[in-house]
């Protein structure tokens, strides 16, 4: 059975094989906090159990199966109750259930073990913006756009926040801060026909009829492209 290594701090996974020799010592550095570990003593040894129940509960999510799901993530926390990505997964499955509550709990109690995660901050956001508290989406939103943006995470993920904060820019009926966000948006994805469709509704509530008919109609030929394929 393999082992794994968990930072003692933030429960980061650190597998044997990214030890690395610095000046002829072994050395454990945690993706999570980047502490630095000398000592494997120092480290929390987990079996390899929690690797093949994290596959289980993810598969299991991806096949629509939610309940088994967290049937799984559950024995992951039940093992190791700092194991951050069981927490967000399982926060993600009571997203799908539609059990909002349970899912920010979850989402909390993983930014309490690492709070540089930023696909959880968006994902908080995005719960906030269904409670139509966009004012906390927005702070959520900002704080994944920079966590993300440090990381030179892929162009995919960012467009999707910074479109999410257009939309609650939009609630808000701030409109230019709106478009701004769908132009970031559109930086990164121009093929993203909901975000053309967005800036036109903004545009529009701005009398910006003429730009906004560009946006729709950008919007009409990427959907068409979309039935062709």
């Amino acid at each position: 059975m393999v082992v794994i290594y968990t930072c003692p701090i933030c429960g980061c996974e650190i597998l044997e094989k990214e030890i690395k020799f610095i000046r002829k010592r072994t050395i454990w550095k945690c993706k999570g906090c980047q502490e630095i570990w000398e000592n494997k003593e120092d480290l929390k040894k987990v079996e390899s159990q929690t690797i093949s129940l994290m596959q289980n509960g993810t598969d299991a999510l991806i096949l629509g199966k939610y309940q088994e799901a967290l049937v799984y993530v559950n024995r992951i926390i039940e093992i190791d109750p700092e194991h951050a990505d069981a927490w967000n997964l399982k926060g993600g499955v009571h997203k799908l259930l539609k059990e909002d509550q349970k899912a920010m709990e979850c989402y909390d109690k993983v930014l309490n073990i690492n709070p540089k995660r930023g696909d959880t901050w968006s994902n908080k956001g995005g719960i906030f913006a269904g409670w139509g508290e966009h004012k906390k989406a927005l702070e959520c939103y900002d704080k994944a756009i920079a966590i993300k943006s440090s990381e030179g995470r892929p162009d995919y993920v960012r467009w999707m926040i910074e479109y999410s904060k257009g939309k609650s820019y939009f609630k808000l009926k701030q409109f230019k801060e709106a478009i701004r966000c769908y132009d970031k948006a559109l930086e990164l994805n121009q093929n993203e026909k909901d975000v053309w469709k967005a800036k036109g509704n903004a545009l529009k509530e701005l009398n910006r009829e003429k730009e906004a008919e560009e946006c729709f109609k950008k919007f009409k030929e990427l959907s068409e492209r979309d039935v062709k394929l």
